[in-house]
């Protein structure tokens, strides 16, 4: 539908092979990523993609794809990361099932590391697409939406419920998964031959008190009903959430 790009970009997708010829090759998987693409910056010409880094396979790695830095604001619930990077290798070998398919099928499907790049730096140019549009968005619940709320709730929506400076924010996850060296992958899986690596990941999500920031008045709140001082409130609340 109009606007929503995640509804649409996941639909396309899901049809993007839709009549499909009698033989797959990369080169027909990159032609009609590079439509789709074409189709999502036609739809919103005016939000430019989140940047990501070149694409540089190695030996054996057949993907690359790296989800842009997100800095998300969700009705006062802020998502930020760094770029995460996933590779993804096909390591052949005896006992390498998952290994040895994959090889046997890029072969198949005509494979070369120069269309595999312009695999990964298609798919990595919709993310980047997505996620600018994400970045770019903002959200609003209309005010009947929340006249129509039950009063427990908008004693919890309230932002000056805590604390009485605006903007307050609190966190409420710091992940971190860092190299130990800063030259080996902080993930590694193997699977039958099937070799994952990520680059570090860094994410914070955080929520921040204000006007119209439903959710992050919310998680401010509960993530302070157990501060010291505020077992009466707790406790009220509880009443009222019992008695919904």
């Amino acid at each position: 539908g109009q606007g929503l790009v995640l509804g649409n970009v996941v639909a396309d997708l899901a049809h993007l092979f839709d009549n499909p010829p009698p033989t797959l090759t990369v080169d027909d998987v990159n032609a009609r990523l590079a439509q789709l693409l074409d189709e999502l910056n036609a739809q919103i010409p005016g939000i430019p993609p989140a940047p990501t880094p070149p694409v540089t396979l190695g030996p054996n790695q057949f993907l690359e794809l790296t989800v842009p830095t997100i800095d998300l604001n969700l009705l006062g619930l802020v998502l930020q990361t760094t770029p995460i990077t996933v590779n993804a290798f096909d390591q052949t070998g005896n006992g390498n099932l998952l290994g040895n398919f994959l090889n046997s099928l890029l072969l198949t499907i005509d494979a070369t590391p120069g269309n595999l790049t312009v695999l990964s730096q298609n798919l990595n140019a919709l993310l980047a697409k997505v996620v600018g549009v994400l970045n770019a968005s903002s959200l609003t619940l209309s005010q009947a939406t929340l006249d129509a709320l039950p009063p427990v709730l908008k004693t919890l929506l309230d932002p000056l419920l805590i604390s009485a400076t605006p903007g307050a924010t609190v966190p409420i996850l710091d992940l971190v998964i860092d190299s130990q060296d800063g030259s080996t992958p902080p993930v590694q899986a193997d699977l039958l031959g099937l070799v994952v690596t990520t680059s570090d990941i860094n994410a914070q999500l955080s929520a921040t008190t204000g006007d119209s920031q439903v959710l992050g008045n919310l998680l401010f709140n509960v993530a302070h009903l157990l501060d010291q001082g505020n077992t009466t409130s707790l406790l009220f609340l509880l009443e009222e959430l019992a008695g919904l």
